[in-house]
């Protein structure tokens, strides 16, 4: 061992406080082992995303369990920029999750993989993430606002990914906190398989226990830990009616037996509630204080009790070398799933992977089955946030931490190179805002290029592309939040500055007749001078046809090898635009006629030459300016459609069907640049979109005048 790798053991023993379940030393980014970390089978193991609204005490909830189980001594605070779970510095800065994390804890016999997610709609990959890979969800709602924005869509993605979910009303000790009010709007919005399981003793500061209506107790909270109480005079039945009548659908003598007025057993109820959760017919709400840690211990017991162990789904895997079917034992065959990617200071690339089946041990090779490339699992981590640690193994049903992966990113599939195995990529969905980014200077492009390839690496909603026709960078994501994000890390890792502004909207320049012009080009400067002389004619293609160029020349008034300068020239005026700077298209340019010098001709005076007479020609043929037209398709609550359908007509939009949660349209591009933002604010974030490409269409006049006048002022402009 070497010198540096002892001082480094000596400073994590005796600097590194020590974690009190995990037995090893904590610290900031990853460290070599010290101490055996326990290795937990399959069926002890539960993945749990956390998801919930901006607001709705998730980070907070995740604090109060880790001190329940023994993982931290001190409960953070999000308003001290101290908790496990959001450690980043933008994270601290706007006191709200952005990037999902990977929380690990042990309960009892039980290790719980916490998937904590971001509660702003802009962040939604992260949450996706997330999803793919957990076993259940846990939504957690504030008990004085409940559901939020992106409440449906997180939950949609959970229903997509199958998973059985748990909701928590979190927040009870609060001002104006109604759990019946907030379980009424949570059954309106996700429907009424969301039913009670836990009823408060208490409401805002008089909240001080739960009824569990299923086993009829109550308890009260002490410190954090439950104590079996008398049941109190609280009227509990019309909860427990809601409770049996989703329980029917799981079986159907409960409900009869109830309305018969027969006692119904804890046994028979729990039994038919652990059915029910695991089909996805009932989605059972507790509550809690996680502030005042009251309900937060029965939380753990839930996900122990209800949720189920790791479930392997190998759909759509394909065998590359035997095609059995994996159950999800560590005795199988490797298959793991590369779920999220990240890069941290002085540490490199993470890879955080789900272990489906099979077992990845330290420093034994492994192959990535989606690139065809071979890597290694040096170190193995499991992590509590940005507190990480080593372990040996990770088991089928697992979730850990490879660093310094050479080829793998998000969506890879990694296997045994004799058994492979490809596990379908997660869908993310597509960008729906976007800016145009301006650096100072040609090494801030460069720094530019690098930076945002690796994000859109690390962040599959999140894309950056170049734009030939309005020669902008132009960046996408979920939302304004999103990119300002985006924009903030970009400053604080490679110190560059830039300028946003909207992106140009790709307009096109057309024509609507016939017309021909002369182009001549002469200029003596002493010497050899320059002589090109054109005639050029135009007219109009159907749309979409593009360019056509015919050479009609004959006699030799243009010699042969001058041709072809004359196209260079007309597609070189065509790009750069003739009335208000935007690519030029669909029209037919022939060239009939012209001259030429035997000495002063040459290749660039015919360019020039045809690029003259193609401007002179195209402002005598009603020249145009189009417009893109884009297939708009919006999602919503029935309450919003004629909402969204009277600000579409205000957009000067052609709505082509209305349905009962849905729109679909024809909307210019320059009315729904920010779309986006708008959207959320008329169906106050219930509502999602997507688009599509339609085509060009000739814009409004007014439109065109402003445009051809904008361009007309920058080029007076320019030239001063």
């Amino acid at each position: 061992m070497s010198f540096a790798q002892r001082w480094g053991l000596f400073q994590n023993s005796f600097f590194k406080p020590r974690h009190p379940r995990f037995n090893c030393c904590l610290c900031e980014s990853y460290l070599v082992k010290l101490a055996p970390v326990k290795i937990y089978e399959t069926d002890k193991i539960r993945n749990v995303a956390f998801v919930g609204p901006t607001g709705s005490g998730k980070t907070t909830l995740i604090e109060a369990l880790l001190f329940d189980a023994g993982a931290i001594t001190r409960v953070g605070k999000v308003e001290e920029g101290n908790t496990a779970a959001d450690y980043s510095d933008e994270e601290i800065k706007r006191k709200s999750s952005i990037h999902a994390k990977l929380i690990a804890l042990e309960s009892g016999d039980f290790k719980i993989n916490i998937l904590d997610t971001p509660g702003y709609i802009d962040f939604v990959g992260e949450v996706i993430s997330a999803l793919r890979v957990a076993d259940c969800a846990l939504f957690s709602f504030c008990a004085v606002s409940g559901p939020a924005v992106g409440t449906e869509e997180f939950f949609r993605y959970a229903s997509e990914n199958s998973l059985p979910c748990m909701i928590v009303i979190n927040r009870m000790d609060k001002d104006r906190a109604s759990f019946a009010q907030t379980l009424e709007k949570l059954r309106t919005s996700l429907g009424k398989s969301v039913v009670p399981l836990f009823v408060p003793i208490g409401e805002e500061g008089a909240f001080k226990g739960v009824i569990d209506i299923a086993k009829m107790k109550a308890y009260e909270f002490e410190n954090g830990s439950p104590k079996d109480v008398p049941l109190p005079a609280i009227d509990t039945s019309s909860f427990k009616e809601m409770l049996v009548e989703a329980l029917a659908d799981v079986d159907d003598t409960l409900l009869s037996d109830y309305l018969e007025g027969k006692q119904l057993t804890a046994e028979e109820v729990v039994s038919a509630l652990k059915t029910g959760i695991s089909q996805r017919k009932v989605f059972p709400v507790i509550c809690a204080s996680a502030v005042k840690n009251a309900g937060v211990s029965l939380v753990l017991e839930m996900i122990k009790e209800y949720m189920p162990a790791p479930s392997i789904k190998i759909a759509a895997a394909t065998a590359a070398k035997e095609t059995a079917k994996l159950t999800g034992t560590k005795t199988e065959p490797l298959s793991a799933y590369v779920f999220k990617t990240t890069t941290e200071a002085h540490v490199g690339e993470l890879s955080y992977v789900r272990v489906y089946s099979g077992a990845i041990n330290h420093s034994t090779a492994i192959y990535n089955s989606t690139r065809q490339a071979a890597e290694r699992a040096g170190q193995l981590i499991i992590a509590q946030g940005k507190k990480r640690f080593e372990v040996m193994v990770l088991n089928a049903g697992d979730i850990g931490i490879l660093p310094k992966l050479k080829n793998s990113h998000t969506g890879d599939t990694l296997c045994a190179e004799a058994h492979q195995f490809i596990y379908p990529a997660s869908k993310y969905p597509e960008p729906v805002y976007s800016l145009a980014v301006h650096p100072r200077s040609k090494e801030d492009q460069e720094k530019i290029g690098i930076a945002f390839n690796l994000f859109s690496r690390e962040d599959l909603t999140f894309k950056m592309r170049h734009d030939p026709e309005t020669r902008e960078t132009i960046i996408s994501g979920m939302g304004d939040v999103h990119l300002e994000m985006i924009l903030e890390r970009f400053r604080k890792q490679f110190g560059v500055e830039v300028d946003m502004t909207a992106p140009r909207i790709p307009y096109k320049e057309t024509i609507r007749k016939k017309a021909s012009a002369q182009g001549k080009y002469k200029k003596q400067t002493g010497g050899r001078g320059q002589y090109g002389d054109t005639w050029i004619e135009l007219e109009p293609l159907p749309r979409s046809k593009g360019f056509e160029f015919v050479d009609r020349v004959v006699g030799g008034v243009i010699p042969k090898n001058y041709i072809p300068a004359v196209e260079k020239g007309i597609v070189g005026a065509m790009e750069e635009g003739v009335v208000a700077g935007y690519h030029v298209v669909d029209l037919k340019a022939t060239l009939y006629d012209g001259s030429y010098h035997e000495v002063d001709s040459s290749d660039m005076s015919f360019k020039i030459a045809g690029s003259m007479g193609f401007k002179k020609a195209f402002e005598e043929a009603a020249p145009v300016i189009l417009e893109p037209i884009m297939d708009l398709t919006v999602s919503a609550p029935e309450e919003y459609i004629g909402g969204i359908a009277g600000d579409l007509n205000k957009r000067r939009g052609r709505i082509l069907t209305i349905e009962e949660k849905k729109i679909v349209a024809q909307v210019p591009l320059s009315e729904i640049a920010k779309y986006a933002i708008d959207i959320r604010s008329i169906t106050h974030g219930r509502g999602h979109f997507v688009t599509k490409f339609a085509r060009y269409e000739e814009a409004p006049v007014k439109t065109q005048e402003e445009l051809v006048t904008t361009y007309k002022k920058k080029r007076e402009e320019g030239t001063k």
